[in-house]
């Protein structure tokens, strides 16, 4: 059988794990017309969290996902935006010419279909996405579909934090100025930058300040995610005791792609040797996993600074919850003054290396202290439970 456990890409289905209260809090709000802020640290599965809850909709529920990434100016951001939100309502071509005619006069676009029958749009030259109002129809586009059809749409906006990038200031109140107005959809912002979303939707300055809930996606509950890797191995014949399973999940604190990584190799490298997989195996591909890892790590180490190097070594080896504002800190670790500590912090943060929750910091890659040991950074790490 395929390896069960993914580490890239989109996951639904039987490999998606867990998530139910977060699918139930999105479809309240899809029916009830709310808006959401989703939001974690890089790696949660975001993406894989949305497609899941509209995967789980019932027939007739239309939604809409647009993948910001993809955009690389205002103009492909617009493309982007109209052709999901006609795949999302399951439009003919015929049904969509004639709400391009309908809804879209002044952008003109022009409709093509890919090798997969599916709408594409594209604008040409000619819109003038500046003008306030060439730039409304498009983002009306949901609620008038919406209305045109007699139900409720949702619309997913991943990656959301890059319309600053794509478009400025302009177009992120463009956007509220729109989606406010839409009673027949409910948008969901999504971003991995967690200290922007939740300026966007906390900061009073900001155009969506308090436009919706905010829903912060955590760690999986290791409860949940050791009868899902007991099963998984189970499946190709092989017996992983829940006590090593809840070990796998510690080495890597929880965090939902490293678990998944580490148990895609482990299952790749103990199905060889069936039928019971043993500490040694989970030591061994931890080591393998690592490896794979180490041409990004030494880059990355190359590229810090001596204090962010040394802030990075402090968290790794004493753990989350460390104060590294404290003076045998500060002189142990050489890291000068708390002045130039917060500074480190603050630009690892930017660089999403490091997170801060409830006034504390911690590691945001797990993998990290790992990689550090083995590199002779650090003499080891805190226990966590």
């Amino acid at each position: 059988m395929d390896n069960p456990f993914r580490y890239s890409g989109v996951v639904t289905g039987d490999l998606f794990v867990d998530r139910e209260d977060e699918i139930a809090a999105l479809h309240r709000a899809f029916r009830a017309g709310e808006h959401v802020f989703l939001y974690s640290p890089r790696r949660y599965g975001k993406t894989s969290l949305l497609h899941e809850a509209f995967r789980r909709l019932p027939a007739g529920e239309p939604w809409a996902f647009v993948d910001l990434s993809r955009a690389l100016s205002l103009q492909s951001f617009v493309e982007l935006f109209i052709s999901a939100v006609l795949h999302g309502a399951e439009s003919s071509a015929d049904r969509a010419r004639r709400w391009a005619r309908k809804f879209l006069s002044r952008l003109q676009p022009r409709l093509v279909l890919d090798n997969s029958g599916r709408v594409q749009v594209e604008l040409g030259f000619g819109p003038r996405l500046a003008e306030p109002t060439t730039l409304a129809e498009a983002l009306d586009l949901p609620q008038r579909v919406a209305e045109d059809l007699g139900v409720r749409l949702a619309v997913a906006l991943d990656e959301f934090p890059m319309v600053a990038e794509l478009g400025g200031d302009g177009l992120v109140r463009a956007m509220r100025a729109a989606f406010q107005m839409h009673r027949l959809v409910s948008y969901v912002f999504a971003g991995s930058q967690t200290t922007m979303m939740e300026q966007l939707f906390a900061a009073e300055r900001s155009p969506f300040f308090r436009m919706g809930r905010p829903l912060r996606l955590e760690k999986i509950p290791r409860d949940a995610f050791v009868p899902f890797l007991v099963g998984g191995f189970r499946r190709g014949g092989m017996d992983l005791p829940p006590d090593l399973a809840g070990e796998l999940c510690r080495l890597v604190d929880d965090h939902p792609y490293f678990v998944q990584t580490l148990a895609h190799e482990l299952w790749d490298q103990a199905r060889a040797r069936r039928p019971s997989v043993a500490a040694g195996d989970l030591t061994q591909a931890l080591a393998s996993v690592v490896g794979w890892h180490d041409a990004y790590y030494r880059r990355l180490w190359e590229r810090l600074t001596l204090y962010q190097r040394r802030c990075l070594l402090a968290l790794a080896e004493l753990g989350t919850g460390a104060s590294l504002f404290a003076a045998d800190t500060v002189a142990r670790f050489e890291l000068k003054s708390a002045s130039h500590v917060q500074r480190a912090l603050e630009a690892l943060q930017r660089e999403g290396l490091v997170h801060r929750r409830n006034g504390e910091y911690g590691l945001a890659d797990p993998l990290f202290p790992h990689w550090a040991r083995a590199a002779g950074l650090v003499s080891g790490r805190a226990e966590r439970g």
